[in-house]
């Protein structure tokens, strides 16, 4: 009977050896796997802000050009301008929708909103359908909201799923 009984402790520690080793991998695993997400969660909310960036330089342009009677006064090339616009609402658009799980809530839902007031702003800019006082309020709120976008996506990258979960958030 002990020679049973060192069989079974031999077998007893390889089993444990070998869920100890199991238990350490899985944990490094998850550990690479968090720092993979947060250097994809960080890309993506990079190239958001350089997309929303890019559309408010040239939607400030265009309110400041149109609202102080500025196109016959510079070399600003009003047409050229509403193209580039048009140009980057598409690709942030495309962006979004190849990215949008990577961004958080917040960051998502102020793009959209970007995309819908900046997209309806220049259509009406291009169409002329509104009065220049009209006109001239929704590039400023275009602008405007750019510029909110550009200040939530800076705070959204965050470190959450880095950090360990507090007991209030693991209740809620």
């Amino acid at each position: 009977m002990d020679e049973w009984g060192y069989v079974i402790a031999v077998v007893v520690g390889i089993i444990l050896s070998e869920v100890i080793r199991w238990s350490r991998d899985w944990r490094e695993g998850k550990e690479k796997y968090k720092v993979m997400l947060y250097e994809k969660r960080l890309e993506a909310h990079q190239k958001a802000f350089s997309y929303v960036r890019q559309l408010m330089l040239r939607a400030t342009t265009s309110y400041f050009s149109f609202a102080f009677d500025m196109d016959d006064k510079s070399d600003f090339d009003r047409e050229f301008n509403n193209k580039e616009i048009k140009r980057l609402l598409l690709e942030l658009n495309d962006f979004f929708d190849s990215n949008c799980l990577y961004l958080d809530e917040q960051s998502r839902s102020e793009i959209m909103r970007s995309i819908v007031v900046t997209g309806s702003a220049y259509d009406n800019f291009i169409t002329e359908n509104l009065s220049k006082e009209e006109l001239t309020e929704k590039l400023k709120d275009s602008s405007d909201q750019l510029h909110k976008t550009q200040g939530v996506i800076v705070t959204g990258i965050g470190m959450k799923h880095i950090e360990k979960p507090t007991s209030r958030q693991l209740e809620g």
